[in-house]
Formats: structure tokens, sequence, C-alpha cells
């Protein structure tokens, strides 16, 4: 896109801050944001958001793809957490849609919980913490996290949603545009 994607405007906040904002406000019990690219511009937003909240992990191999970043964040995981959630930076989610995916996952028996519209699996997945030895093993050949989703396909515990937002990535311009006309919509709906 030419530009960080983690500094997208997102409603008047950077995409990430706004990411870290929407995860404290969820209750999420720890925040670990991993960093590669562009650090220099990204840490300071992350650290004003995070309000000493959100953990930094730099990941110096982030130019191998995106497990390596996955991996760097999951080695610093708490021994006390019961579950994962994976957020990308370019998948913005609301505290409401964090808050409803852990909680229907806390109380499903399921490994993996994914957020569901319209038949479509959508973003961020939830999994249990007992994967995290096989999400520390995913690569980029095996498609990432999808080859331990593939894995446990017949138990995923499917929350569905009505937010089409949980569909979108912001890989192109056009899909960052697309995406804040569908977040403008959802938010003049809640208000009105």
């Amino acid at each position: 896109m030419e530009r960080p994607k983690q500094l997208l405007d997102w409603f008047g906040f950077p995409l990430v801050g706004y990411q870290i904002r929407q995860l404290l406000g969820s209750g999420i019990g720890q925040i670990i944001v991993v960093l590669g690219h562009q650090i220099e511009e990204v840490r300071p937003v992350v650290e004003n958001a995070g309000k000493g909240r959100a953990e930094i992990v730099l990941n110096p191999e982030y130019r191998t793809g995106k497990t390596s970043s996955i991996k760097a964040g999951l080695k610093t995981v708490a021994a006390g957490q019961t579950c994962v959630l994976l957020q990308a930076a370019d998948q913005p989610r609301s505290a409401q849609l964090i808050q409803l995916l852990v909680t229907q996952h806390l109380t499903s028996a399921a490994k993996i919980s994914i957020p569901a519209r319209d038949g479509k699996h959508g973003h961020p997945p939830v999994f249990d913490k007992s994967l995290v030895p096989e999400l520390l093993q995913i690569t980029e050949q095996g498609q990432g996290v999808r080859e331990v989703i593939e894995r446990y396909h017949d138990s995923i515990h499917e929350v569905a949603v009505d937010d089409p937002l949980v569909l979108t990535n912001l890989n192109t311009n056009e899909d960052y545009e697309r995406a804040l006309l569908l977040a403008a919509k959802r938010l003049r709906s809640q208000h009105a």
C-alpha cells in the first residue's frame, strides 16, 4: 500500500493505536504487539495507545513472513492465559467483537473459535492455550495458522456475527476504502 498499514488513519487514530484501544476496551488480559518493519514510526503509537499495558516484542526476522511475527508473540504469552487471540494490524475489529469472541470461546469446549458471517470464516481466530506448541510450528510454506485451523476443522466453534468487517483485510487501497465505508455505516447504525 506504499505506506505502513499500521499507521493508516482509522477514524482519527493510527490503525494500530485503534486496535490496541479496542483490545484494552475488550478486557483482554495480556496484549502483545509484535513490531518489525518501520519500528521507529510504529513504536511510539503503540506505546501511546497501550498506556503501559501493551507489551512490545521486536521481530528482527519479520522479512521471512507473518509466521515469524506470530511465533515471536506466542513465545511471550503469560503462563496464566487460557486462550490466545491472533489479530493482525490490518484487520480492524471492535472491542465488542473481541469480547464476544473470547467469551464465546471460553464457554465452549472448542480448541478454536472463529467469527463467521454469511457462511464465511473471518478474523480474528481464538485458540485454546494448549495449541500454542502447534502454533509455534507453523510455517509460511504450510500457510501459517491455517494449517492448525485445518487440523481442527471439524471442531471449530463458529461465532455468528453480523459485522461485515470480520471478513476484511486491508491489503490494498481499495480494501482500505471499502472497510472505512463499512465501518462508517456500522457506526451510523449504532448511533441511529
